[in-house]
């Protein structure tokens, strides 16, 4: 595991953030939106792992000055997935919904417009580089057979753990969101560890059932999000009429059974990933304990 890979992931994920955030601002295209998610995403991720590392020199709090772009782009993305998952039941169901497609499409353009409204400047992204500084300080400080011990066994026991007795609350969304993040973090992680020597068929398992449950949790997030866009689309008071609409009861009825049924799905792989892990051997016997 070489201590630049994770220096230079971050500085690539940095300057494509960076660029990006220009670029939506003057035109926030979906493809530029969903491209700076993912940056973001990356960053988080990252900084995830280094919190684990050292807990005395990172904090939760560090790298805010993403969250209000995260936010918003959040929502625009929301709409945007809502929209196409809406033109899918249209097609496979022959149903219409003008007024609903009407309403997301105002709530998008206003969404958009808020965007652009929000003058980011350069300097408003100091604390990424202030971070990195932390980075480069903190694996100055641990070995390359402590950081592969920690990335390929601590920290990924430490995230599976937190999964532990969450299998039987099916009811508990805030409970799934929260897996679902840390569940897309253990992925970026898995994912990073495939392109190093320190890859093996244990890693591999884990990538493949990792990569199902965040597609299943990815689903059920996105019926989620759907249903509380349609919500928020009956309570305005010039749509009212349309809550005895049939068509969008048997929607909310069909969404509520997905939801559902995505959610069993990546319990069930949940706990094959917590049963497959408790009975692999650790894959770098080197140990280290991250003061925490």
């Amino acid at each position: 595991m070489k201590r630049e890979s994770l220096e230079n992931f971050y500085c690539n994920q940095v300057r494509q953030f960076k660029d990006t955030i220009n670029q939506i601002q003057v035109s926030p295209a979906r493809e530029a939106i969903h491209k700076i998610r993912l940056n973001i995403k990356r960053i988080r991720a990252l900084k995830d792992v280094f919190c684990f590392i050292d807990s005395s020199r990172f904090f939760d709090e560090d790298l805010k000055s993403l969250t209000p772009i995260y936010k918003e782009i959040g929502e625009i993305r929301d709409i945007q997935v809502t929209k196409g998952l809406i033109r899918e039941i249209i097609q496979d169901y022959g149903l219409q919904f003008d007024e609903l497609i009407i309403f997301f499409n105002l709530l998008e353009k206003e969404k958009t417009a808020r965007l652009q409204s929000i003058n980011f400047q350069s300097n408003d992204f100091n604390e990424l580089d202030s971070f990195y500084r932390k980075v480069q300080e903190t694996l100055r400080q641990i070995s390359e057979q402590q950081l592969t011990s920690i990335l390929t066994n601590d920290f990924i026991q430490s995230r599976l753990n937190l999964f532990q007795g969450l299998t039987q609350e099916l009811e508990n969304e805030e409970s799934w969101h929260t897996v679902r993040t840390h569940v897309k973090r253990l992925f970026f992680l898995l994912e990073f560890l495939k392109k190093e020597p320190v890859n093996s068929l244990v890693i591999k398992n884990q990538r493949k059932l990792v990569r199902k449950i965040e597609t299943g949790l990815g689903h059920w997030h996105d019926q989620v999000i759907m249903l509380n866009l349609i919500g928020k689309f009956l309570e305005v008071e010039k749509y009212i009429h349309f809550a005895d609409n049939c068509n969008i009861f048997l929607i909310q009825k069909v969404l509520y059974r997905e939801k559902r049924s995505f959610l069993e799905q990546s319990v069930s792989l949940v706990e094959e990933l917590l049963n497959q892990y408790h009975t692999s051997e650790n894959i770098n016997p080197a140990t280290y304990s991250p003061d925490h």
